[in-house]
């Protein structure tokens, strides 16, 4: 029986077997369904055969990361598959999460996957970065907006290097994973554009919410990982979209919503193959009772008068402010330097380091159209926003 070792200590993975010690059986189903649609056998990846893809649709705290890295290090250093490269896809936001991951799941029976990032070199050495990963094999971490940026090319005025690039990501992967799959909702859109040149057919879709409301997200998943299986778009709506969607009206007719549930069960079963869902019922006997404390507390006069503060400088306690021009209000952003004020007004003297906010708005302006491929930019722009909104509330903090 050849085993194979997965990175948890005391793990041990065999092959057809499946043999785990000590991991909790979610994962392990879902290590093992990655292997199923990802790897299959061993004879047919040696033979050449170029696999196919899957979506492991498990809510959210259920481990989906740990199971990728885990069917990663069975897939490209316990068994010589030939596989040596995985691109991993990622909102700009968990990037650095993964990097910590890999680094705290590595197994000491196996030499550790290189992890590889934009950020390791400067952006006149992607190139560089991009050809170590390809010859050395390991895991390269990117955000979608870079990826969409750097495979279409914008933003690059080197135009060898930007081609180099490109050439690398869609010829370099051996297996490429996409987290928040569900990001990959329009078959047009320049991202799924991008990710559907990566040449590898072995492709590992995660999310948490695979099917809500929007069928057609659904249907841009499903083709994502396993490109014409449900047919085109077209195809598609009227096939299972439409009879869905006519038997969920509250003026459905009782045949509407037969014709509903024959078309739901049979996209149930053509599916679940390669798509595997999972909620929190499946660990809820093992949890502890939960129980919710709800503790309101008043605001401190300091914070009172900031969150007034806020409120008039950007117009959301009244319309109309005489003599003043209100700025462009912004939802999301109020509601972020509002948090600071409510959880403690400290944290806004954090940004009193924040020397001449006009001129570090100007630097990030400057630098936006050489350097917006880069996932940190995003960042930069968003702190700057965020500087100046809450700067008329740092002043009033200051006085």
């Amino acid at each position: 029986m050849l085993k194979i070792f997965v990175p948890m200590h005391g793990w041990k993975f065999r092959a057809h077997g499946f043999s785990y010690l000590g991991a909790p059986k979610i994962k392990v189903a879902g290590i093992r369904f990655m292997w199923e649609n990802i790897i299959q056998s061993i004879t047919k990846v040696k033979s050449g055969d170029k696999g196919l893809g899957c979506i492991l649709a498990h809510t959210m705290g259920l481990g989906k990361t740990f199971q990728v890295i885990a069917f990663l290090y069975s897939a490209m250093r316990s068994v010589d598959l030939g596989l040596k490269t995985a691109l991993i896809v990622t909102p700009v936001s968990v990037l650095h999460n993964w990097r910590k991951e890999f680094l705290k799941w590595r197994p000491s029976e196996l030499k550790a996957l290189r992890v590889f990032m934009l950020t390791d070199v400067s952006r006149e050495r992607r190139a560089e970065l991009f050809a170590k990963w390809r010859a050395k094999g390991g895991v390269f971490l990117i955000g979608y907006t870079a990826l969409r940026n750097l495979s279409l090319g914008k933003h690059l005025k080197n135009r060898r290097m930007a081609q180099e690039i490109c050439d690398a990501l869609q010829d370099g992967p051996d297996i490429l994973v996409c987290d928040e799959a569900h990001t990959i909702k329009n078959t047009k859109a320049d991202v799924t554009q991008a990710l559907k040149q990566v040449k590898c057919q072995r492709r590992i879709a995660l999310t948490g919410s695979p099917l809500q409301n929007n069928l057609m997200e659904y249907y841009c998943m499903v083709d994502f990982v396993r490109e014409g299986f449900l047919g085109s778009s077209h195809e598609f709506r009227n096939r299972f979209q439409n009879p869905i969607e006519n038997g969920q009206h509250t003026n459905s007719t009782s045949e509407d919503v037969k014709i509903m549930n024959q078309r739901s069960h049979i996209l149930y079963e053509q599916l679940k193959g390669f798509v595997q869902r999972m909620d929190m019922n499946v660990v809820k006997k093992d949890l502890p009772p939960k129980t919710v404390f709800v503790i309101a507390v008043k605001l401190s006069p300091i914070q009172r008068t900031l969150y007034r503060r806020f409120l008039n400088v950007h117009g959301f306690a009244n319309d109309h402010v005489s003599g003043e021009k209100i700025p462009k209000r912004s939802f999301f952003a109020g509601y972020q330097a509002l948090a600071q004020i409510w959880n403690h007004p400290g944290i806004l003297q954090l940004k009193k380091d924040c020397k001449d906010i006009g001129k570090h708005e100007d630097a990030v302006e400057n630098m936006l159209p050489d350097d917006s491929s880069s996932d940190e930019n995003i960042t930069k722009l968003t702190l700057t926003f965020y500087f100046h909104k809450i700067a008329p509330v740092i002043l009033v903090l200051h006085e």
